[in-house]
């Protein structure tokens, strides 16, 4: 056998081999914001066997890259009075089901991946794992009745209030009260805190 590629690892027999491989293999692919799992595994007779696997790590540049391509592109507009206005004369502005770039991006990287690995090997399926994660049960801690879904869990629509109305007007550090409250991140936001009700408190 020769190597004919390092990534992914190919290699090429030497020699024709007569028994044709009537195996399925289908590729599945574990789809995510920042890691793309894929997998080809072939359906054998006894079990099946995972012939490649690997992980694709996604870019999280696209949104400033294209910010830094608008401010070239409105730079560069700055000095050309004689050009048309910028807004609303863009066809992909225009343009309905349009796509955030980063979304495109992340699709055509795991599409690349798959359409090099079918110049090695054949895939006669794909499966796609859609998962649907319930965030009211994650967040709240237990399973809400289907009822309880159209009410919100949070006491008011502004986060701050919702926040004071959830520790009783009440400072929870001193025990102040009838007094104006300030709310703050339990994690701080440089230290990778979110803006939800689980981490503010007042």
């Amino acid at each position: 056998a020769k190597l004919v590629s390092r990534f992914p690892m190919v290699i090429q027999l030497n020699k024709v081999v007569d028994i044709p491989n009537t195996d399925e293999i289908r590729c599945g692919i574990d789809d995510g914001a920042n890691h793309v799992g894929i997998a080809l595994v072939q359906k054998c007779q006894t079990r099946n066997k995972v012939l490649f696997k690997g992980i694709i790590e996604q870019r999280k540049d696209v949104k400033k890259k294209i910010e830094q391509r608008r401010s070239y592109r409105r730079y560069h507009r700055y000095h050309k009075h004689y050009r048309p206005a910028r807004f609303n004369n863009r066809a992909s502005s225009r343009r309905s089901g349009r796509l955030m770039p980063s979304i495109i991006q992340r699709k055509q990287a795991t599409l690349r991946v798959i359409d090099r690995l079918r110049q090695w090997i054949r895939m006669d399926g794909y499966w796609l794992e859609d998962v649907k994660i319930d965030m009211r049960a994650l967040t709240d801690g237990y399973k809400p009745y289907h009822w309880q879904y159209q009410k919100s869990n949070r006491l008011d629509t502004n986060l701050r209030i919702a926040t004071i109305f959830r520790d009783n007007c009440k400072c929870m550090e001193c025990g102040k009260e009838n007094t104006r409250f300030e709310v703050h991140h339990i994690t701080p936001k440089k230290k990778g805190g979110a803006d939800t009700i689980s981490n503010l408190i007042t």
